[in-house]
């Protein structure tokens, strides 16, 4: 009871935090719009949002004086700002004291009008919002858009840009350096581009054509946000690392395959994609995330891969039109409202048997509860219930009898679906 409990708080409270980011990104876009004379001065974005993704602790010099934090999980560290440092040729080292340096601060440098030069680490895989603001000796400009070392950090006309190419050797793409392009349709990204910061084109609505390279990595959080224009995309086999509402709000996106190299997504993801009606998932995940397909009203079935262990509250939440699942045998745990307001499930199709099923399914999911759960048999079963197997790749259950497989309890009591399923209350 406790634990669910404690789980609901926590799942509304991402719910909240989904939808202040969503609302700080149009503020975003507002902002952009009345700062656009200084962006085209500067070549940086005129967004004021910060991202908090790793927010480490209080900053400390190093050894030359630059100022850095350790990151949420001390491996590894953000440069936050000039600190002491005395030279006019930035060196951002690639470990500080042992610790990895993976991100440069949003505003870490900002007007830092006396640097020259910068050499930027391998290590680096994000650089934060206006990090170079009024840096523009450290600044080259190619076909209108704005560059620090190897990485793309804005534009410096944002008002008529219809085509973006990024040049060839960059490595990144910077927090929100693409956001807010309404003229914005076609996107060309080089082979050797590994990261794709938080909100990198979010909000540019209208974009029609992006082919993401093969050797991309990371696609950071809310990188597509509300990119209405997108009808699909196709995910790299190298990517390992989705951030949470990656593709949220794309309304248009109708298909998404996640390659077996992500291991980590965040949550959100495809939350409010109305019109996506197929998805493959990483066989390489093991816990699903929250929210993740929140009101996809045109999923109507979906394959949980082998190997994953959760599936995290809201995950289908008000998926109206969802009927049927095909649910992996490794499966233990279904958080709170994971299938809630998922109306028309009428079937999961468990590939385990009926001795192997074991899972602890939180209230409230009641659909769940309520489908006919039918257990996997490849050969023609020599008992009564629900049973199925593949034919020609295609679930298909096998003629006996049905059997009731759900119980019902009063509220208070601790019952579950016949076979070791438990709901808790």
């Amino acid at each position: 009871m406790k634990q669910s409990q404690k789980r609901l708080y926590s799942s509304l409270l991402a719910l909240l935090l989904c939808n202040s980011i969503l609302l700080a990104s149009c503020q975003k876009k507002s902002d952009q719009e009345s700062e656009s004379s200084d962006a085209a001065t500067d070549g940086i974005i005129s967004s004021e949002q910060t991202t908090d993704e790793n927010q480490p602790s209080s900053p400390v010099p190093d050894a030359n004086g630059l100022e850095y934090q350790l990151n949420e999980e001390e491996k590894t560290c953000t440069i936050t700002g000039l600190g002491t440092y005395g030279k006019n040729e930035l060196i951002i080292p690639s470990s500080v004291e042992g610790h990895t340096v993976t991100r440069i601060e949003d505003k870490a440098f900002y007007n830092c009008t006396n640097l020259t030069g910068i050499a930027l680490p391998n290590s680096l895989t994000s650089i934060g919002n206006h990090a170079f603001y009024g840096c523009t000796a450290l600044q080259s400009v190619e076909n209108n858009v704005v560059y620090v070392g190897n990485w793309a950090i804005g534009m410096v006309d944002y008002s008529t840009a219809a085509m973006l190419t990024i040049r060839e050797n960059t490595v990144g793409i910077g927090d929100f350096a693409f956001q807010s392009l309404l003229n914005l349709t076609h996107v060309i990204l080089p082979e050797g581009l590994l990261y794709l910061g938080c909100g990198a084109f979010c909000l540019s609505e209208n974009i029609k054509s992006i082919t993401l390279p093969n050797s991309l990595k990371e696609i950071g959080m809310d990188a597509f946000g509300d990119c209405y224009g997108i009808t699909s995309i196709t995910i790299p086999n190298q990517v390992n690392k989705i951030g949470d509402h990656a593709f949220a709000m794309c309304k248009n996106l109708k298909e998404i395959v996640i390659p077996d190299s992500v291991t980590e997504m965040g949550e959100s993801v495809f939350s409010n994609c109305s019109n996506l009606e197929s998805v493959t998932l990483s066989k390489s995940l093991k816990s699903l995330p929250d929210w993740m397909f929140y009101q996809c009203n045109k999923l109507v079935k979906m394959t949980i891969p082998e190997g994953v262990t959760e599936i995290g509250s809201f995950f289908f939440y008000e998926c109206a039109n969802l009927e049927q699942i095909i649910l992996s045998s490794s499966v233990t745990q279904i958080y709170d409202y994971a299938f809630d307001k998922c109306d028309n499930l009428k079937t999961v199709y468990y590939t385990g048997t009926r001795e192997q099923w074991n899972i602890t399914v939180d209230f409230p999911n009641e659909p769940f509860s309520n489908a006919t759960i039918c257990y996997y048999s490849e050969a023609t079963p020599s008992t009564q219930g629900n049973y199925w197997r593949y034919v020609d790749g295609v679930p298909q259950i096998w003629d006996s009898s049905p059997t009731n497989e759900f119980v019902s309890f009063e509220k208070g009591e601790v019952g579950g679906i016949e076979g070791g399923a438990i709901i808790e209350w």
